[in-house]
């Protein structure tokens, strides 16, 4: 599936952020469409399961409010937002200095 997302300024990174936040206005192509597929189709750098524990855990916004459930389904000019936590895995890896 292809949606392009329109990025919305206000949902540009914020440096002082802990996790990056990414915000777009939802195009017509994603009207009628679950709310996890529309994320994993504009953040493909994590998985779907990700995206639903993230969702889980009230990390994504619609209109500001708040959605925990992936199936919820998005609206044409929705604004949807994301707090990309990242992975337990990513979080377990540590740089060590070379010798």
């Amino acid at each position: 599936m292809t949606i392009e997302l329109a990025v919305d300024p206000a949902g540009l990174p914020d440096d002082d952020a802990e996790a990056p936040r990414r915000a777009w206005l939802a195009p017509a192509t994603a009207h009628g469409v679950r709310l996890d597929k529309v994320l994993a189709a504009a953040v493909p750098e994590y998985s779907r399961n990700h995206l639903q524990a993230l969702m889980a855990l009230g990390h994504v916004q619609l209109d500001d409010v708040v959605v925990d459930t992936p199936s919820r389904k998005v609206r044409a000019g929705q604004r949807i937002s994301i707090e990309l936590v990242p992975t337990a895995q990513s979080q377990s890896f540590h740089a060590e200095a070379l010798p």
